[in-house]
């Protein structure tokens, strides 16, 4: 005997709609009946009972018109009004006639047909004693008005009490049949109900064996297939025994998974070779991108010295000697400063190298830090005449263990910065204890520093976007930064109140342990 998790998923697909199908023709079926009965029940009261009730009210309403004119007649006190009143007993005798007509050609049963028969009779009745009124002589008025009032409207009475009766008799089977189709209807819901509900169940286990054997068993290989492609396991797949498509999916996958196995191990080994590769090329590009920017420095920088050296000498020689001694001195002395230029800058590469690459080893000896910064200070003072630097240092500051040398280029550094970047004026510079550090603080009135730059400010070979002809080679704060970290401080950039740039070079004056003797 075949098992159900073996028949092909086709035939369970269609075997599932088939069911859907027919469960679904059934519940029409039986809903379209149960309807039937209910507008059966309903064309009863629409097809009898509500047109024989209007018909006998628009009776009711006609048998009442003519009473009222024939009594109309009898007041008539002129020809005109007897005329008028004439006209109205026979349009309302039409309309009597007309109701009569419209009611004999509806269905009727025995029991109403009795009660219509006695109501004719009695109209037939009415009519004669009507009659009988109507041909009396004007001069016999009196005569005609008690009778009007007396016989004939005991004859009217016993029609229009037949005719009530009638009426009754309608309104009772128009209630009871209106009661009828409410109850047909009820029952006709409960019924569709029950269908529906006999239909959702049906549905509901076709859709739960449907899961079971199709749908859960998909979604477990799925959601294998998935753990898989992150990464391979050794578990095998679900359902190996079936044989149906989802037996075969599942040895696909585990051919899938042995491979899958074979080729984990290979991109490992593939992506061992790629990072090592990949760390290579971004070392390469580094270096790449490091040396385009100092042969585009070099060839800017060094230029200009060149140029002012080459023009001077081309100058002395062109004058033959017709130069004074002082103008001689005078050109000297500007070859002088653009080798002093070009020495400046050739020393900083090579001091930003040789701190980069490890060449230079810290010597810590107790320093008098306010005596390196006016060293410092003084020595950028011999090179201009246009800035002045103002110094505020703080009395009795206690040493700090660190190399006078490194400390004062990193602060040289930063006041020539603050010369090339501003206008002719006087340059700040503090030195204050903080807590457990000294900061030496150079401020300046230049342009300061745009925000897009500020986060690359410190790197080797970084220029402001806003340097412009300002020369320079990329490495001053790169140096400071650098000689600050091997010290355990650290520089900062803020902008300075009123414009222009300050810089905060922080140095502890306890050096951590692990920072002695270590080489930069």
């Amino acid at each position: 005997m075949t098992r159900a998790e073996d028949l092909p998923i086709r035939r369970k697909i269609m075997l599932g709609f088939a069911l859907l199908a027919c469960t679904t023709v059934g519940v029409g079926a039986f809903s379209i009946a149960q309807l039937a009965e209910v507008d059966a029940a309903s064309r009863e009261v629409r097809d009898n009972w509500l047109p024989s009730t209007r018909a006998l009210g628009d009776l009711k309403a006609a048998l009442s018109d003519y009473r009222i004119a024939e009594g109309a007649r009898l007041l008539a006190a002129t020809p005109a009004e007897i005329e008028a009143a004439v006209r109205e007993r026979d349009a309302a005798l039409e309309a009597v006639t007309a109701g009569q007509d419209a009611y004999a050609r509806l269905p009727k049963g025995a029991a109403e047909e009795a009660l219509y028969l006695e109501f004719l009779l009695r109209w037939q009745d009415y009519r004669a004693a009507s009659d009988t009124v109507a041909a009396l002589p004007p001069e016999r008025r009196a005569e005609a008005v008690a009778a009007y009032k007396g016989e004939a409207r005991g004859v009217f009475s016993a029609a229009a009490a037949a005719l009530d009766r009638l009426s009754d008799f309608n309104v009772a089977g128009g209630v009871d049949a209106s009661l009828q189709v409410g109850a047909t209807y009820r029952a006709a819901v409960w019924l569709i109900a029950a269908a529906i509900a006999a239909q959702f169940a049906l549905v509901a286990l076709a859709t739960r064996a449907l899961t079971r054997h199709i749908s859960r068993p998909i979604v477990a290989l799925t959601r294998f297939m998935a753990d898989l492609a992150e990464h391979p396991t050794g578990e095998r797949p679900p359902h190996l025994s079936r044989r149906d498509e989802i037996g075969s999916m599942a040895r696909s996958v585990e051919v899938f998974r042995r491979n899958a196995l074979a080729l984990d191990e290979s991109r490992t080994r593939l992506a061992e070779q790629a990072r090592a590769l990949e760390a290579a090329l971004e070392t390469e590009r580094s270096l790449s991108i490091l040396q385009r920017n100092f042969v585009s420095m070099a060839s800017h920088e060094f230029r200009t010295p060149l140029t002012v050296i080459d023009g001077h000498a081309r100058r002395i020689v062109k004058s033959g000697g017709a130069m004074t001694p002082d103008e001689v001195a005078a050109r000297l002395g500007k070859v002088r400063g653009a080798v002093a230029r070009l020495m400046a800058l050739i020393g900083s590469i090579l001091d930003s190298a040789r701190l980069g690459d490890g060449d230079i080893r810290i010597e810590r000896t107790p320093c008098d830090i306010g005596a390196v910064v006016r060293a410092a200070c003084e020595r950028e003072a011999e090179y201009n005449d246009a800035h002045a630097f103002r110094l505020d240092i703080e009395p009795d500051l206690p040493p700090v263990d660190a190399d006078r040398a490194l400390i004062e280029q990193a602060v040289a550094n930063l006041a020539a910065n603050a010369v090339k970047y501003s206008p002719p004026g006087p340059i700040e510079v503090t030195c204050r204890r903080d807590a457990e550090a000294v900061v030496i603080a150079v401020r300046d009135h230049g342009p300061g520093v745009p925000d897009r730059d500020r986060a690359r400010l410190f790197e080797r070979y970084f220029r402001g976007s806003n340097a412009g002809a300002v020369a320079g080679s990329g490495v001053g704060l790169y140096l400071v930064d650098t000689i600050a970290r091997r010290h355990g401080g650290a520089v900062a950039f803020e902008p300075a109140e009123g414009g222009g740039s300050r810089f905060l070079l922080r140095l502890p004056i306890d050096t951590p342990e692990e920072a002695h003797g270590q080489a930069v």
